[in-house]
């Protein structure tokens, strides 16, 4: 998968800083897995996709790294992360966490309708 052959909303930069707003959507992209893990996410293909400048990409793409979406190497640019197997199973732990919770609060709210 390609990040050239994703299509992503226009970012409405009156209203919010341009950076966030591609982070925001990149975020999306990643978590709903629409970028795969491993997909190059160079700066110029960001900038030319959402039409801002590769200095915005970066700082996009910086955003992402600091969260832990997307991992940079020296030279090489920016890739989607590919978590490890423990990472993987920090998240699955947290979920059996918070996920009972939730589901008791969601009952609780539910309606005959």
């Amino acid at each position: 998968m390609n990040i050239a052959d994703q299509t992503f909303p226009a970012v409405d930069s009156a209203n919010e800083d341009r950076a966030q707003a591609i982070r925001d959507q990149l975020r999306d992209a990643i978590v709903d897995r629409r970028l795969a893990p491993g997909t190059k996410l160079s700066e110029g293909e960001v900038g030319t996709l959402f039409d801002v400048s590769r200095t915005v990409a970066r700082a996009a793409l910086q955003m992402l790294s600091f969260e832990g979406l997307v991992r940079t190497e020296r030279n090489r640019g920016a890739f989607v992360a590919n978590p490890s197997p423990e990472e993987a199973r920090q998240v699955f732990a947290s979920r059996r966490l918070i996920e009972p919770g939730i589901a008791i609060a969601a009952a609780g709210r539910m309606t005959p309708d």
